[in-house]
C-alpha cells in the first residue's frame, strides 16, 4: 500500500498520481505523525523549497526507516541542521546518491568508490547507495556489497527514482531490521529488472523498468 504525502494545498500533483494509480492513497498528515506508514521515500518531485525542507526535516524526525533520493538529498547538502539530524536518528536512513549528488553532500569521491562510500556511511549514520555502473552500498559498521546488476538500461532519465521506490519498499518491509543486505537486495532487483527491461536490445524507459519489476521477483524466486 501506497501513502503518498502531500502538503496542504499542494494537492495537484498528488491528484494527478491518483488519476494515473487510484491504490494510492493521498494523506496530508505530517511524515512523522501518520500513524498508518511504516518508512518513506522521500526526494523525488519533492521540490527544494522552505515547505519541502520541513516536510523532509518531519520524515527524519519519525522513527521510521527513510530513504532520501533526488530533491530530498540537495536538500540536505543546502542545510547542515538537516544533516545533523540525519545523523542523530536511530531509525535506518538510506541515501541514495549519484557521483554528483555525492559531492554536493560534501563527501570526496577520490579513485576508491568503496572507500569513498564507507566514510560517507561512517559521517552520515546512512546506508549509502553511491550509484554508478557499479553500485556500492555501504554503513557506518564498513559492511559493503558492490552490486555488478547495473547495465545502460539504467542511464535513461528516472530510474534513480524507480531505484528510490524500490528501496523504499523494502525498509518499509523490514522495519527497524533494515541492513545493508536489505538495500543492496533492492539495488540488486532494481539492477535485474532493468536488464529484463532491455532484453532483445530494446530501449528502456523508466517506466519499463519498474513494469519489469514483477519479472525480476519472479526469476529471483525460481
Amino acid at each position: 500500500m501506497v501513502r503518498l504525502h502531500a502538503e496542504s494545498g499542494r494537492r495537484e500533483a498528488a491528484d494527478a498520481v491518483v488519476v494515473r494509480f487510484p491504490d494510492v492513497v493521498v494523506t496530508e498528515t505530517e511524515p512523522r505523525q501518520d500513524p498508518r506508514a511504516t518508512g518513506w521515500a522521500i526526494g523525488p518531485g519533492l521540490g527544494t523549497d522552505e515547505v519541502a525542507a520541513k516536510v523532509l526535516e518531519s520524515a527524519l524526525r519519525s522513527d521510521l526507516p527513510v530513504v532520501v533520493d533526488a530533491d530530498g538529498l540537495t536538500l540536505l547538502a543546502q542545510h547542515e541542521d538537516l544533516r545533523a539530524l540525519l545523523r542523530s536518528r536511530s531509525a535506518p536512513s538510506v541515501l541514495t546518491p549519484h557521483v554528483g549528488e555525492f559531492a554536493r553532500l560534501g563527501f570526496e569521491l577520490g579513485a576508491d568508490r568503496i572507500a569513498a562510500a564507507k566514510a560517507a556511511a561512517s559521517d552520515s549514520g546512512a546506508v549509502i547507495v553511491l550509484k554508478g555502473s557499479s553500485t556500492v552500498i555501504a554503513d557506518e559498521s564498513g559492511r559493503t556489497f558492490v552490486d555488478m546488476m547495473g547495465s545502460p538500461a539504467l542511464a535513461t532519465a528516472g530510474t534513480g527514482d524507480a531505484l528510490s521506490g524500490i528501496v523504499g519498499a523494502a525498509i518499509c518491509r523490514a522495519g527497524k531490521e533494515t541492513s545493508a543486505e536489505t538495500v543492496a537486495a533492492a539495488v540488486y532487483l532494481h539492477g535485474l529488472a532493468g536488464r529484463i527491461a532491455g532484453r532483445g536490445q530494446r530501449p528502456v524507459t523508466a517506466w519499463d523498468v519498474v513494469t519489469a519489476v514483477p519479472d525480476a521477483v519472479a526469476e529471483i524466486r525460481r
